[in-house]
């Protein structure tokens, strides 16, 4: 035992325990901690042993706390800078971080959760939010769109490949946060054409773009990988893909909507929409999701990249005019999804079907406002915000 031995033993807090402090002591401790924080990993950076978003990463993942970089912008970088500068005033061995006068300066740091890289003429893409599965954020998608720029611009790049970190999520969907703040029908509508002018801007691109599923892909990701030219995915997946928005009290909004019924034809789409099935790799390949199946999808994709650019190969075209489409979409089993959120989905399919690839992307998000503004909406997604997934709402169909 320490205390038999002699050894001073750390009197420190238990699990769930709360330690009262005064008011005072508290934001000494606070501000003494951030400064150290703020000071230690911009020091980090100075000496260029490691990138910002790596280093920000890894501390958010290893220590399971707000990632600090990200915590210094939403902040503000002066009052963290003023922090850092308290504690090197309180520390004189300490100096003030060449890195973070950088980031004062030009306000705030750079940071991204998109990763670029090159293979060769290949441009590569790759989200990386692990703790949210890849969950897309209006983060992601500006850089993905300045990277996306950045890509048509350079003569040394042939084509572009965007993937997801890790083996299990491609994109696990998108920001439910941003949607829930939503209070509008007008602000849901643009939070829709936010996201769906990412993938107009991928299928307006002079080079190809192919999505690499290296995980399963709900909602927001399926309608990132449809906008691409082609799509591969990772074998023996036995789920892989899913557009799960009913179960929120929602539609899909990023185009789902109208560019599936587009790629695999209208019933076999609105099934799979209404009723937010999940499809295996094998199925998804047998439907046409998916252009190929591969063991390393990021190399497969890398590849079928390259065919595409030099015209080895040509990628299935997408249907951007009128396409068949009954009056009336055959009766699907919807379970316990709201029904009148169900109406407004076989109306974003029937009517989209009718008019252009444009014109249904508008009317897609103009309904993802009419959503926002239904009782069901907000039962599901507060449910999914307070039990979960795996949750069923009770919805009132109103």
């Amino acid at each position: 035992d320490k205390a038999q031995r002699g050894i001073a033993r750390w009197d420190i807090a238990e699990r769930g325990e709360e330690v009262a402090v005064s008011p005072v002591l508290e934001a000494r401790i606070r501000d003494e901690y951030l400064g150290c924080l703020f000071g230690l990993v911009s020091f980090i950076i100075d000496l260029d042993i490691v990138a910002i978003d790596d280093l920000n990463r890894a501390v958010n993942i290893a220590r399971d706390m707000k990632a600090p970089f990200t915590l210094m912008n939403d902040m503000g970088i002066v009052q963290a800078h003023a922090l850092v500068a308290k504690f090197c005033a309180a520390h004189p061995d300490f100096r003030m971080p060449q890195s973070l006068e950088r980031a004062r300066a030009t306000g705030g740091w750079k940071l991204s959760d998109v990763k670029r890289s090159r293979v060769g003429d290949v441009a590569v893409l790759k989200i990386r939010r692990p703790r949210v599965l890849n969950a897309l954020n209006g983060g992601v998608v500006d850089s993905l769109k300045a990277y996306l720029r950045e890509a048509e611009a350079d003569s040394a790049v042939t084509s572009v490949v965007i993937t997801g970190h890790g083996v299990k999520a491609f994109v696990s969907g998108a920001d439910i946060d941003a949607l829930a703040a939503c209070g509008t029908a007008e602000q849901a509508y643009q939070f829709s054409r936010n996201f769906q002018q990412l993938t107009e801007q991928i299928e307006a691109m002079r080079k190809p773009v192919v999505c690499a599923l290296n995980g399963l892909a709900f909602g927001g990701g399926v309608e990132l990988a449809l906008g691409c030219a082609a799509r591969v995915a990772r074998a023996g997946l036995s789920t892989l893909a899913a557009l799960p928005e009913p179960t929120l009290g929602i539609i899909p909004g990023g185009g789902g909507t109208q560019r599936l019924p587009r790629l695999i034809g209208v019933e076999a789409a609105a099934r799979l929409i209404r009723t937010g099935a999940a499809v295996s790799s094998d199925a998804a390949l047998k439907l046409g999701l998916v252009d190929e199946l591969a063991d390393d999808p990021l190399e497969a994709a890398i590849a079928l990249a390259r065919q595409l650019a030099a015209g080895s190969k040509k990628a299935k075209a997408l249907p951007k005019g009128k396409i068949d489409c009954p009056a009336q979409l055959p009766e699907v089993d919807i379970g316990y999804f709201s029904r009148c959120i169900d109406a407004l989905l076989c109306q974003a399919i029937v009517e989209g079907a009718q008019g252009t690839l444009a014109q249904g992307l508008e009317l897609e998000a103009r309904l993802v406002g009419r959503c926002m503004e239904t009782e069901d909406a907000k039962i599901g997604i507060d449910n999914f915000k307070r039990a979960g997934a795996r949750s069923k709402a009770v919805f009132v169909h109103r």
